[in-house]
């Protein structure tokens, strides 16, 4: 093979390989949560909470191609934003008003997650790895699969709001 079609073959290859990129540079936990997690849930609980019914859950009927489109996005997006702070080298809690009542402050948040920076990238990455699997859900059309996973999701926010964002205990 010529040195040239190796290169490019090899280029190509490379390029298709699913390869974890390396530990990121600082994420602003509050931006990413504000701005990439909260809105990405939201559009997922939305979108289960139009296919629900009261008795028996999903109805997949209720879920059309632009349904399963909007899920497969959000999920991306939640996907996206949970793998940047599992990543990231340095979390940092940025723009975080100290007057929202039960939340901890600024000061006590960054505490919280100094105290345990690897605790909290284990539960953005557990919410990344859900994320994904929700992807292949939605892109295969599994109702079932889709909604077991979006009824985790709230377990992902709580476990994460009750240890790094709630007002400590006095």
């Amino acid at each position: 093979m010529r040195p040239l079609a190796a290169a490019a073959l090899a280029a190509v290859l490379t390029s298709c390989q699913s390869v974890p990129p390396a530990s990121s540079g600082p994420v602003d936990t509050h931006a990413t949560m504000v701005g990439g997690v909260n809105p990405a849930a939201t559009a997922i609980w939305d979108v289960s909470n139009a296919a629900g019914e009261d008795s028996d859950g999903w109805n997949p009927a209720l879920m059309n191609a632009a349904a399963w489109a909007k899920l497969k996005g959000a999920a991306r997006e939640l996907e996206h934003h949970s793998r940047r702070m599992a990543e990231a080298n340095t979390l940092y809690v940025g723009d975080h008003a100290d007057t929202n009542d039960g939340f901890a402050s600024r000061a006590e948040i960054q505490a919280m997650i100094d105290a345990n920076p690897d605790g909290f990238r284990a539960l953005a990455r557990n919410m990344a790895g859900d994320a994904a699997a929700l992807v292949d859900a939605a892109t295969a059309m599994d109702a079932r699969r889709s909604a077991d996973l979006i009824d985790g999701l709230g377990a992902h926010c709580g476990s994460c709001h009750s240890r790094y964002w709630i007002e400590p205990a006095s």
